[in-house]
């Protein structure tokens, strides 16, 4: 006899009802009303009058920035987090396709472009600085308490990450997202990239334009949350799915997916960095590993540092140092490109003296040898893709440009501010219940409900150190 095959959503849908229903049972002997499924039918009316919120706050996320709407967005993610509607959501809705958040720009409510706010200036040596006074002081008293609890000797060099602070001085995203929306501008490029398997050298250059153009994206001066470990986020950038997750607490790290139109970028990165009375230098240590479908052809990127000054004393600034390094082991090429680079290195393309915000490099043809020991390098863990002049054959292409600006190669503007909008990071419907943007002390955070925030970030730090002495507790004992 056949019978009609219940799908996953009806399956999940009533296995969480049964459990609702056995503890509502538990309770006492007051009568349940359920459909002939085995549904609850206050819920299934719950959930019917919450589709037209759910479609409202997905339309505005879709027209708005976060910030916006973000009271109204955070008690809608909290009436999800009430009687598990999120589970619920996740289990019984279909996997997104993406397609509406394609075309989907970060635009600013004021009609302004989206870079640099009103809360930033730029300074004539080409430094970004942030002139918010109200977030500042906020900050600079609790960096001061920091360096007076735990003691400047002890402070210097360890990781901003590791550092318990106060909800009032963060932003509401967690690092996660902010991860997520640095790759706003990677659609632009890299669906060019892929027509061209044929011309490595036009990809290289595409790929150093993407990354270098990308590093005004996350200007936030407010912290981010710190992952918990397992936390999840998952979203959209022009149609194509980003899925990122906290897998290591201590030391901080993450790993990321981006699936793009004909090419993938992944990797796994420790957040570190070093404190001082000056400011703080951050980290990503890792590789991104780029790998294009039509010819198998992978690449690795290491990012420069993020250097902020004025944490205690005197101007807040921004800027980026370090370097940007492309390497292309399958056709011997590596793009270098320093940012802020040093005075000597000025005169090789400019009498005058160079901006901080200015960068300067090539992309270089290097021996089949070298690639070689280089990838070996990397198989065993190398994550700094060191080369010197000595390496080099022959310089291919020139790249310069300041990162607030413009990027320039060869003579030829791949990038200029308000040239390309960078994509919306546009958050999934149905993600899993372990994503960012369930964070319940995030959200009362955006309802600016700080002490219950605080509240619920402790709350969840107490359960993750929990967590891990059960780990640690499992764990076979040495003999």
């Amino acid at each position: 006899m056949e019978t009609d095959s219940p799908t996953k959503s009806t399956m999940s849908f009533n296995i969480v009802n049964l459990v609702s229903s056995r503890i509502l049972s538990s309770l006492g002997d007051e009568e349940i009303e359920v459909d002939i499924h085995g549904n609850l039918i206050e819920e299934e009316e719950a959930f019917q009058s919450f589709h037209e919120e759910i479609d409202e706050i997905e339309e505005k996320e879709l027209l708005f920035s976060y910030d916006d709407f973000k009271e109204e967005y955070a008690v809608f993610k909290l009436n999800l987090l009430k009687d598990n509607k999120f589970i619920h959501r996740c289990l019984d809705n279909p996997i997104e396709d993406g397609s509406r958040s394609k075309k989907i720009y970060i635009r600013r409510k004021d009609g302004a472009i989206y870079f640099p706010t009103t809360d930033y200036q730029r300074l004539p040596d080409g430094r970004l600085e942030f002139i918010r006074e109200d977030i500042i002081a906020k900050q600079k008293g609790v960096f001061l308490w920091a360096l007076k609890k735990v003691g400047s000797s002890i402070l210097a060099g360890k990781s901003p990450f590791l550092i318990p602070l106060p909800v009032h001085i963060f932003t509401h995203r967690s690092y996660l997202q902010r991860i997520a929306s640095s790759l706003g501008f990677v659609p632009h490029y890299f669906d060019r990239a892929v027509q061209i398997p044929h011309e490595p050298i036009e990809q290289l250059r595409l790929i150093v334009a993407t990354f270098l153009a990308s590093l005004h994206l996350n200007m936030d001066q407010q912290k981010p949350f710190n992952p918990i470990l397992g936390e999840t986020f998952q979203g959209f950038i022009d149609g194509n799915p980003i899925y990122i997750e906290q897998i290591s607490h201590h030391p901080p790290i993450h790993s990321s997916q981006f699936y793009g139109r004909g090419y993938k970028i992944e990797g796994t990165f420790e957040a570190t960095g070093k404190i001082s009375t000056s400011g703080i230098v951050g980290i990503q240590g890792g590789l991104n590993r780029i790998t294009f479908e039509s010819n198998g052809n992978v690449l690795y990127v290491r990012y420069p540092h993020f250097r902020m000054e004025g944490m205690a004393f005197g101007k807040r600034t921004i800027n980026f140092v370090s370097k940007l390094v492309v390497f292309d082991p399958t056709n011997n090429l590596i793009a270098k490109v320093k940012v802020d680079p040093d005075q000597n290195l000025s005169s090789l393309f400019h009498r005058d003296k160079l901006s901080h915000d200015s960068f300067r490099g090539g992309i270089y043809q290097v021996s089949s040898d070298f690639s070689q020991a280089k990838l070996a390098e990397i198989k065993k863990g190398d994550k700094k893709l060191k080369s010197k002049p000595k390496h080099y054959l022959k310089q291919v292409s020139k790249v310069e440009g300041t990162w607030m600006d413009r990027v320039v190669i060869d003579d030829i503007t791949y990038w200029k501010l308000g040239m390309n909008m960078p994509f919306k990071v546009v958050h999934a419907k149905s993600p899993l219940p372990s994503d960012s943007t369930y964070r319940e002390d995030m959200l009362l955070l955006m309802k600016d409900d700080i002490e219950a925030a605080n509240v619920a970030k402790e709350s969840l730090e107490n359960r993750q150190r929990q967590d891990k002495a059960l780990r640690e507790a499992a764990k076979p004992k040495k003999k």
